[in-house]
């Protein structure tokens, strides 16, 4: 479905360029856009100035690109791409682009901009594996002083602006404020039916912060998660909240074998002295005649893994003289909160990359077929974007499954039901295997019957009387759902199915 979906989507872009033929600019902008139809799905980060955004990105990287020191980092749009060799370029306000040197400091790309510090848009090409599934994209602090800079953000995640950058949104959050919640119901889109699409991702970054840095920290920031999850104000605006400790995971995945060193020294400390240097990080980094570690190569782990970090750190090489940093890395990451997010970013924006790329040329149309109303073809084009998104069954998962991650007093599913339908709609991964709770290479036979009675059970949820309205849009999206799966299993199968279910 995916696939044809993409295929009437290059058809309607030919529709716009042969529409707005004598307007170079919109066949220009059109061109450029049909390019997001290959390339990897671009997801930005967004939150509150200091949210954590750099930081993170650098975790997801496993390098440190990002500029994460303090003050006001991101004033610029900065989109990481894949390139086989590294190269940064400036886009400066008056359009021009130049070429910026690539210089790294103690590990860290240094993204100076010297004359080019009014640039509105950066490009960092850089041979990073994850870059080849995915583009990111730091974006300028919601709530910045300059008014200028937080609109940059508004402007590339609008869900109707042309220009949009972003295919999705990871959203970073250290306590979920009312700006916030302004922003997530601005990213949601003003239509809250079910077949709005939901595209944003919600973390809550810091997480070690809410413990105070203690090891156990994560177990309050779940806590914490699972009630921001349930907060009214943000139902069927996010596909998940996630605790993230930033640090830790940028830690893990740039840990260098000089860390490991200084993290072993402070493992084999007295428990009372290793706790008394970590109740502050000026007391961490005081010369001391206990350790051989300098203070420099102190604040270095410090400022790369925070107090809760080292705390995480020693307590797993404790009594291990031989843990190697390949060992310990993964880990710590897993310690973080990291793996769950990626999992999540893989599950509902990965795997569904070509719905959303396609969804974000659908509006590149719209924003140019409303802004050019006198032109014949614009009403085409309109009535063409809405056929496809109405054909996007893709799209109208996601938006049941923000639905079923929160809660609602519309929605009273047990937690089995809740879970069964979120495993059909793509929620622990698109494919029949992972839908249908079916071994990887099972047969088309085995697969058919599963998706047969999730037809049945899921049509006749949907035909109860007792269904309420969100309910019952939910149970047939899911129906939809297990419908596809059997015709792709078993299309001759299917059609007595459907046939039967459809009482003809």
């Amino acid at each position: 479905m995916a696939a044809e979906i993409v295929a009437e989507t290059h058809r309607l872009l030919q529709l716009a360029v042969d529409s707005y033929s004598d307007e170079p600019s919109c066949v220009a902008h059109l061109h450029r856009v049909r390019n997001r139809l290959t390339e990897p799905v671009r997801i930005a980060f967004a939150g509150m100035v200091k949210a954590g955004k750099s930081t993170l990105l650098n975790a997801i990287l496993g390098e440190r690109l990002a500029p994460a020191e303090a003050g006001e980092c991101t004033r610029a749009l900065t989109i990481y791409r894949f390139g086989h060799e590294p190269r940064v370029t400036a886009e400066l306000a008056n359009g021009d682009v130049v070429t910026l040197p690539v210089r790294t400091v103690d590990g860290q790309l240094d993204l100076s901009l010297g004359d080019a510090a009014q640039a509105r848009r950066i490009l960092v090409r850089w041979p990073a594996e994850i870059l080849r599934t995915m583009t990111l994209v730091d974006t300028p602090g919601i709530g910045s002083l300059s008014g200028e800079v937080s609109m940059r953000t508004s402007t590339a995640l609008a869900q109707s602006d042309a220009a949009a950058e972003a295919d999705a949104v990871v959203y970073l959050t250290r306590r979920l404020h009312e700006t916030d919640v302004r922003f997530l119901q601005q990213l949601a889109p003003s239509d809250n039916s079910i077949a709005a699409t939901i595209n944003t991702i919600a973390v809550l970054s810091r997480a070690d912060e809410t413990g105070a840095g203690r090891i156990d920290a994560m177990l309050t920031a779940q806590e914490i998660a699972t009630r921001v999850r349930s907060d009214p104000a943000l139902f069927g605006t996010v596909l998940g909240v996630f605790p993230v400790a930033g640090l830790l995971a940028q830690g893990a995945r740039t840990l260098r074998e000089e860390d490991l060193q200084t993290i072993r020294e402070l493992a084999e400390l007295d428990r009372a002295e290793r706790d008394r240097m970590l109740v502050s990080g000026d007391r961490f980094v005081r010369p001391t005649s206990t350790l051989t570690s300098t203070p420099q190569s102190r604040a270095g782990v410090l400022e790369r893994f925070g107090v809760h970090g080292i705390r995480v750190a020693t307590s797993m090489i404790r009594g291990n003289d031989t843990m190697r940093v390949a060992e310990l890395a993964p880990l710590l990451s897993s310690q973080s909160g990291l793996g769950d997010l990626q999992t999540a970013i893989g599950r509902h924006f990965v795997e569904r990359a070509d719905l959303l790329r396609a969804r974000s040329v659908w509006r590149a149309v719209t924003g140019i077929a409303a802004a050019r109303p006198e032109v014949l073809a614009s009403s085409r084009l309109l009535g063409e974007v809405d056929r496809l998104e109405t054909a996007a069954h893709g799209l109208r998962e996601l938006s049941s499954l923000a639905r079923l991650s929160g809660s609602s007093p519309d929605i009273d599913w047990d937690s089995e039901t809740v879970g069964q339908a979120q495993r059909l709609l793509g929620g622990y991964g698109t494919s029949a295997a992972a839908r249908l709770r079916t071994p990887d290479g099972a047969d088309a036979a085995a697969l058919a019957e599963k998706a047969r009675n999730g037809v049945r059970r899921w049509r006749a949820s949907a035909n109860a009387e007792i269904q309420r309205g969100l309910q019952q849009d939910i149970s047939e999206t899911v129906c939809r759902s297990a419908e596809e799966l059997l015709i792709e299993a078993h299309p001759s199968a299917a059609r007595g199915v459907l046939r039967l279910a459809s009482g003809n």
